[in-house]
């Protein structure tokens, strides 16, 4: 299920490597039966080639959620990537996928009903 109610969700480390640091670039977008999702942004230049693992539980000093201004451009891109391709339950008309003031500290996404409530995944 995709889920954007939770954006302030703390991203944890279990296992491997990760091979960046995740200060302020994770997302958790949804789960399935027994793995949350998430989505990561990085710099392609941050990514480590030797990458340390870390031991499984480790967390983070720095916040890794994305600060408000990137999560509402990252549910903007999400809102027209969905609607580009007709998701199931997602009824949003083409000339409204920029309509939301990015620069608004509370976006109004009222034109998409329930968009940042859960979204099933189709089967």
């Amino acid at each position: 299920m995709l889920d954007f109610r939770y954006p302030h969700r703390p991203f944890h480390y279990k296992h491997g490597k990760l091979g960046f640091r995740p200060d302020r670039a994770a997302c958790y977008i949804g789960s399935t039966e027994s793995m949350d999702i998430w989505v990561l942004f990085v710099h392609e230049d941050k990514l480590e080639d030797d990458a340390n693992t870390l031991p499984a539980g480790s967390s983070f000093t720095n916040p890794t959620q994305l600060s408000a201004k990137h999560f509402r451009q990252f549910l903007s891109w999400m809102l027209y990537c969905l609607s580009s391709i007709s998701y199931p339950g997602l009824h949003v008309r083409s000339n409204r996928r920029y309509a939301v003031n990015l620069d608004h500290n509370s976006p109004n996404w009222s034109f998409v009903p329930d968009f940042r409530n859960v979204l099933s995944l189709p089967i």
